[in-house]
């Protein structure tokens, strides 16, 4: 007997309810384009901040992701006015007790360069990172220092508003690569699920490369859209916060989805 038998037949008795959601789920996925687009992000923006004339030359160890694209929970935007962000941190070599304000100014002059420069315009400083603006995305880059004790890459990141003297310039500790971990070491597998969600999504796919006139190919086998249950419902969960939050709560801090992420993965 074929070996995926029982697979088609978990799979023919998903209820219409399960189809829906999984379809709403598959048309919050990035696009193959996008996600080879923010992947490549990731990597210019690592060989920009350690150019030969960043103020950071030499002293980044590494850029990785944090947030949703290293659980494989990042939605794409749900609106002509919204775009969807990607989060890195970037290790830096420098003492545990470096003034928070020298580290994220520092960071941003690093990314913003000189006038002219490729993301000048683009830079935009926040409290604890810099945001860079894309066509359709942004980057929230944040300053860490690598804790030598701890669980791996527990870190200090910096919080301080110039702009604002009154507010207090802070360290803090984080780990959202250990966060990360606990969350896709608890998510659970299931092949059924897995080739039913990546089917949908690919056939998704498709029909919006099609209609956008997507350059990107299309690969058979997609390992993004392979999925576990915990993974499309935290999707899920952050589609409707930002839905929901923008129609009915827009003067309001969204819920952080970190956050989600612990209940999700709890």
């Amino acid at each position: 007997m074929n070996q995926l038998d029982p697979v088609l037949q978990k799979i023919a008795r998903y209820t219409t309810q399960d189809v829906l959601l999984a379809d709403t789920a598959a048309s919050i996925q990035l696009s193959p384009t996008e996600y080879i687009t923010a992947t490549r992000h990731y990597e210019v923006m690592g060989e920009w901040i350690d150019r030969p004339s960043s103020p950071l030359r030499g002293k980044v160890r590494e850029l990785y992701p944090q947030g949703g694209f290293s659980t494989g929970s990042t939605i794409a935007s749900h609106d002509d006015r919204s775009d969807f962000d990607l989060d890195a941190m970037a290790d830096i070599d420098w003492a545990a007790n470096v003034d928070p304000e020298y580290a994220l100014s520092t960071l941003h002059d690093a990314i913003a360069g000189d006038k002219g420069s490729r993301y000048h315009e683009k830079a935009e400083r926040k409290t604890r990172c810099t945001q860079v603006h894309y066509d359709g995305m942004h980057l929230d880059v944040t300053p860490s220092v690598l804790l030598r004790f701890g669980l791996p890459k527990t870190s200090f990141i910096f919080h301080s508003k110039p702009s604002d003297p009154s507010v207090r310039r802070e360290t803090l500790y984080a780990n959202p690569h250990g966060l990360a971990e606990w969350f896709n070491g608890r998510v659970q597998a299931d092949t059924a699920f897995g080739i039913f969600f990546e089917q949908r999504s690919l056939d998704f796919s498709k029909q919006m490369r099609v209609a956008k006139a997507d350059t990107a190919p299309v690969p058979e086998q997609m390992p993004v859209y392979r999925k576990a249950k915990q993974v499309i419902v935290l999707q899920l969960m952050k589609r409707w916060r930002n839905i929901a939050y923008d129609r009915r709560h827009g003067s309001r801090r969204l819920p952080p989805s970190v956050l989600l992420t612990y209940y999700i993965g709890e």
